[in-house]
């Protein structure tokens, strides 16, 4: 994009740049807030489901395709890389792994990959701030450009949303030395609005009106009808916040190359409510890579935030849903059957409620009775759902076989394990998809403590030629790499495979024990690598003792020849 050079116009050019970016943001919003409830409650908002047969299937899904304990990286070097770089890779594949886990980088990615298969995808943001942060975005505080393109990485620009409190703006804007500190503040105070109620999603709305008239009595509509919870999970703030706008604007006139020409870079504005603009500069991080990464377990080519998965289970939830109301119904009507009252005079309703009184007594004239009418039981009543349950396994592609349980005709352990591997092509697909952006994820890390981190490693076993420790820093290292995850370690499903190849390996002698724990990845495995050296030491010192004795008994044998 060409940015203008004149301020208003430039201003100006960004409120356009921004508005174009969310101008879809308030339709998804509400479209997400339907999503979250079905997710929490098995229903419209305001309701709850009686059994809320969607969150188990997601978390049994989000459990197949991704394990935050079991994910490992190794990075791979592209075709020109100089073998030496090769001794620097392990080092650093293991200070990634390790970082996955401490900055609880394993946590958040479970996280987006779960509200992914609700939303339809997440964001994550990878940067550095005094040390590696990552964490997720939802998709409601996101926008780009250009909607009917999926790639993050071909749009021209994107827009972050966050809030923060005016405290906190003011404490950032004095740690930066802003020179219009005071004059930003007073912009922003003078652009805040008290909060109407038409933000608030219509259960909600009715909620606060009850407050705001306490002489109101009974339950609004649309709040939490049914038997369930009156948890709404909805943040109680009452802090003073400022909504802000991260704004990525890719400039063609950024990154002069060796000859003074323009490769381009991304430009990154912050813009405080009501369109203040604070901070105007070049993108500091990575050049020309985006801090974000989109998890979208089901991409579609022509629209940016993919296809919900939990949207594809709310037709079968709403059924299952009417099905056990109806249920329950019957189960009253059961216990409490209607009843007729023949040859009776008078109020026949305070005689029916006499009926229904412990030791209650009814008189009535000669020939009257009192006849029960419950409504025929079907014989197959749970049978339809146990229909729809399967259809949801069905439609998350998880079979008896994968969730451990019993499937006829099988009886050997051979066979289950086929049947399962079998079934688990569709789920594997998901995995894979997000495994690629696992990988993204993984390489912005590695590229960032290229890029900002001072920590300094130590090639085991490798000398300078003083003889001191080889010692190098990331930024030493090569870039051309990409981080891939190892063997697919982030999927359970392809967990047994990872194993069986691992014991061929093995067996074929293509790989040493070493290499088969790595592998294998047993508990303990830092553990088990060190002891496994001390008996190979003790293997290779009885293999020395036998080798001397049997030369010594081949000389006695020869005369001593």
């Amino acid at each position: 994009m060409k940015i203008p050079t004149d301020a208003v116009d430039r201003e100006q050019f960004y409120q356009n740049v921004m508005n174009k970016c969310l101008i879809t943001r308030s339709e998804r919003e509400a479209f997400y807030r339907q999503l979250q409830s079905y997710f929490l409650f098995g229903g419209q908002e305001g309701t709850q489901a009686e059994y809320n047969k969607i969150q188990p299937t997601i978390l049994l899904l989000t459990s197949f395709i991704y394990s935050a304990e079991t994910t490992k990286f190794l990075i791979q070097l592209g075709a020109t890389v100089p073998k030496s770089e090769l001794q620097k890779v392990p080092v650093l594949s293991q200070e990634i792994n390790d970082l996955w886990h401490d900055s609880d980088t394993d946590l958040s990615t479970n996280d987006a990959i779960m509200w992914a298969f609700c939303y339809g995808c997440t964001i994550v943001k990878v940067f550095w701030d005094h040390g590696m942060k990552v964490y997720m975005c939802e998709p409601g505080t996101f926008g780009v450009y250009r909607e009917d393109i999926s790639s993050l990485e071909q749009q021209e620009a994107v827009c972050h949303v966050y809030m923060t409190s005016r405290s906190q703006l003011a404490m950032d804007l004095k740690r930066t030395q802003h020179p219009q500190a005071k004059a930003i503040m007073d912009w922003v105070e003078a652009g805040a609005q008290t909060m109407s109620h038409e933000g608030y999603p219509e259960g909600l709305q009715r909620l606060i009106v009850t407050q705001s008239y306490p002489q109101m009595s009974g339950m609004p509509a649309g709040g939490m009808t049914n038997n369930g919870t009156s948890f709404d999970y909805k943040p109680k703030n009452d802090a003073d916040l400022v909504e802000m706008y991260e704004l990525y604007v890719w400039d063609d006139d950024l990154q002069k190359d060796e000859n003074g020409n323009a490769e381009g870079n991304w430009r990154i504005v912050t813009i405080a409510d009501p369109g203040v603009v604070i901070y105007d500069r070049e993108w500091f991080g990575i050049p020309k890579i985006l801090p974000f990464v989109k998890v979208c377990p089901f991409p579609l080519p022509f629209y940016f935030w993919g296809m919900s998965f939990l949207a594809n289970l709310v037709p079968l939830q709403d059924w299952r849903t009417e099905r056990v109301e109806q249920i329950r119904r019957l189960m009253k009507l059961q216990i409490k059957p209607p009843k007729a009252l023949e040859g009776f005079s008078g109020i026949t309703e305070e005689k029916a409620q006499a009926l229904n009184r412990i030791g209650g007594i009814l008189m009535g004239q000669p020939g009257s009775k009192v006849s029960n009418l419950p409504p025929q039981m079907p014989a197959d009543l749970f049978a339809e759902l146990a229909q729809i349950d399967a259809m949801f396994d069905d439609t998350a592609g998880i079979t008896h076989v994968m969730q451990g349980k019993g499937e006829s005709g099988v009886r050997a352990k051979g066979h289950a394990d086929l049947m399962a591997r079998l079934s688990s092509a569709r789920p594997k697909t998901t995995a894979l998809r997000v495994e690629d952006a696992l990988d993204r994820i993984a390489t912005l890390m590695c590229l960032n403590l290229q890029q900002f981190s001072a920590q300094k490693y130590t090639i085991e076993g490798e000398k300078t030629a003083d003889g001191n420790p080889l010692v190098f820093l990331a930024t030493q290292f090569t870039d051309d790499f990409v981080v891939k995850v190892d063997a697919h370690s982030s999927s359970p499903i392809f967990v047994e495979d990872k194993k069986a190849d691992a014991q061929a390996l093995l067996e074929a002698k293509a790989i040493d024990r070493e290499t088969f724990l790595e592998m294998f990845d047993p508990p303990g495995v830092q553990m088990l690598k060190e002891r496994l050296k001390l008996i190979e030491k003790k293997e290779a010192e009885m293999a020395k003792l036998q080798a001397a004795f049997k030369l010594k008994e081949d000389q006695v044998k020869h005369g001593g020849k």
